[in-house]
């Protein structure tokens, strides 16, 4: 009876190693995820603060696939279809990371060095709100480039929508945070200026 069975259980035995050897293969063939964050601010410093206080910066709001961390693009060769990318991810999802860089980059230039991450009860002389409606990259026919469309203004005022399209120096994924930095940084600069005058 023993030698009957050997075979089945030398067979299972075997299927057992060629398994283990299958999934240590398949492991080492696993695309690493990638992780980025934006850059932080390295312009000069402003003279005269534009925002004096206590300056809320509070979450910005949006909807759909802006709430995840995936980074998204679309082809110029089909402009309508926005799809994400498998491996490569924001740190956290844009919403927190925009709300913490527009906070720094506030400090960092001068514009408003009060400036802190609003919480409800937090008590603030002024509050930023935002809705971000774009951030894209998207390739194109000579290379990538950067849309971000975010709406900034006032707690009980109307925002206005500011809009940058920024070219990646190359078609790394690192060049591609760097450059939705400088997007960032020129709507904020457009939202300062529109308050300067």
């Amino acid at each position: 009876m023993k030698g009957k069975f050997g075979w089945v259980k030398n067979l299972l035995i075997l299927a057992a190693v060629a398994l283990s050897l299958v999934s240590c293969m398949s492991a080492k063939q696993l695309p690493e995820d990638y992780f980025y964050r934006l850059p932080l601010y390295q312009g000069s410093s402003a003279a005269k603060p534009s925002l004096a206080g206590m300056v809320g910066v509070a979450r910005i709001e949006t909807l759909g696939l802006l709430n995840e961390r995936a980074i998204l693009y679309s082809d110029q060769q089909n402009p309508l279809e926005l799809r994400r990318y498998r491996y490569h991810h924001w740190q956290e999802a844009p919403a927190s990371l925009i709300q913490k860089h527009l906070r720094t980059y506030l400090q960092q230039s001068g514009a408003a060095p009060g400036a802190v991450l609003y919480e409800p009860g937090l008590v603030v002389d002024q509050l930023i709100r935002g809705r971000l409606q774009q951030f894209e990259r998207q390739l194109t026919g000579s290379g990538a480039k950067v849309v971000v469309r975010l709406e900034l203004g006032f707690a009980q005022q109307a925002g206005r929508v500011y809009q940058a399209e920024v070219a990646c120096t190359e078609m790394s994924m690192s060049a591609t945070a760097e450059a939705f930095g400088r997007a960032l940084a020129e709507i904020y600069q457009a939202f300062l200026a529109e308050l300067r005058g």
